[in-house]
């Protein structure tokens, strides 16, 4: 109606239409990867810095870092390896710290699951198969 041509009709139609699939196909994206617990790359990067800096100031290792959106909650889980001469209330301490850090980064709810190891025959212990 604009230009007076209505050979435009169809072909703005067409680019309206591809307009609506690639919104929807992204919407369906990331529904499924909601449904599906899907872990946020930006999160990850996040709580991986957060971790590698705390590890290398408490001198502790840390691995199998997990961590999904549920609703409006992050639930994460990480396993902290902690060298022989520490006591079982000074891990515990130091992995109370990391978790009170992580909830002051992130602003939603953070549900934080640590699982103390010791680092001395870890690998020994827990063996991984294929």
């Amino acid at each position: 109606m604009a230009t007076g041509r209505r050979e435009f009709d169809p072909i703005v139609a067409i680019l309206v239409a591809l307009n609506i699939l690639w919104s929807g196909g992204k919407l369906m994206r990331r529904s499924v990867g909601g449904l599906m617990d899907e872990a946020d790359p930006g999160v990850h990067e996040r709580l991986v810095a957060l971790l590698e800096e705390e590890a290398g100031r408490l001198g502790i290792r840390y691995h199998d870092l997990r961590h999904r959106n549920a609703g409006t909650k992050l639930n994460i889980e990480v396993h902290l390896l902690f060298p022989a001469g520490i006591s079982i209330a000074q891990a515990h301490e130091q992995a109370t710290g990391i978790e009170k850090r992580i909830q002051q980064t992130f602003p939603e709810e953070v549900e934080i699951l640590t699982h103390l190891e010791p680092i001395e025959g870890h690998d020994e212990v827990h063996v991984k198969t294929l």
